[in-house]
């Protein structure tokens, strides 16, 4: 069930980048709250400023949590890791020495093509830990899983393919946050030679490959674990006595680092946009309204 979501939703999403991009070429203006401020009006420039404000702050603090996690995960398969470190006091030093040091410092550049090289080994990372998601699928529950599945809701299978009820739309939420574009007019105003065209496309494309990684991830990582699986797939593995998942760890934090700072400054700059009294600068420096 959580694959149609995905189909549905990743085509939905390349629609809403290719509305956004014939608004931001037709308009000129290089912000939400602009454009939003151009065609209805004030108020709904606020509510598009407060959406991305909290939709951007909201994933930053998600991102952290997931940094603790991982070493909460790391740390709890280790016998001889001190004890500070396996109290949550510990965990949150570990954290915020994260924050500090890693994410934050990726927010100073003013704009998003800055991050193209580190995002672009971040994403490598992301792939290869599909790839492990992948392989140990195949080593280890799916061959045994493959053989009990359910097409309804049954209760005692490992694994269903339609539910019903909550269940049925658990993963709802999860695939329509993993699908940002509150960002969308810092990328298309740091293309170079930027077209319709050109953003669609590239849009498209990094849309296909969530939809192929978000896909794989799902579909191995459920044949894998089952019903076992309850919230991230990270916390499934051991990454102690499976190195090939700690080398994916790794990856994994180098993306959330990278993902930080591309939500935190779409995040920040509405701020700005409020401060500013609602007047929205053009690429010729002029206002989007007097």
């Amino acid at each position: 069930m959580a694959l149609v979501y995905l189909a549905v939703i990743t085509s939905l999403t390349i629609y809403s980048m290719y509305a956004l991009g014939l608004a931001a070429q037709r308009s000129q203006i290089r912000t939400f709250e602009g454009v939003a401020l151009a065609l209805l009006g004030r108020g709904f420039a606020l509510f598009a400023a407060g959406v991305r404000i909290f939709h951007g702050f909201s994933a930053c603090v998600a991102y952290v949590i997931s940094v603790g996690d991982i070493f909460r995960n790391i740390i709890s398969s280790s016998d001889s890791a001190p004890q500070f470190l396996r109290e949550s006091t510990g965990n949150r030093l570990l954290t915020a020495l994260v924050w500090l040091c890693a994410m934050m410092p990726l927010v100073i550049p003013k704009h998003i093509d800055s991050l193209r090289y580190f995002s672009t080994f971040a994403v490598s990372f992301m792939i290869y830990f599909v790839l492990v998601i992948v392989v140990h699928s195949c080593t280890h529950g799916l061959p045994d899983n493959i053989h009990k599945i359910s097409v309804s809701k049954d209760d005692d299978a490992p694994v269903v393919l339609f539910n019903s009820g909550n269940k049925a739309i658990e993963g709802l939420g999860v695939f329509m946050f993993a699908y940002v574009s509150i960002n969308s007019y810092e990328v298309y105003w740091d293309m170079t030679d930027r077209t319709l065209t050109r953003f669609t496309l590239a849009s498209g494309l990094g849309m296909m490959l969530c939809f192929l990684l978000y896909a794989m991830v799902s579909f191995f990582g459920y044949m894998d674990f089952g019903r076992k699986v309850d919230g991230s797939i990270l916390l499934m593995y051991d990454p102690l006595q499976e190195p090939e998942v700690m080398v994916a760890y790794v990856g994994v934090l180098s993306k959330l680092c990278a993902s930080y700072s591309l939500l935190f400054m779409p995040a920040a700059m509405p701020f700005t946009t409020l401060l500013g009294g609602m007047r929205m600068s053009c690429p010729t420096g002029s206002t989007a309204l007097p």
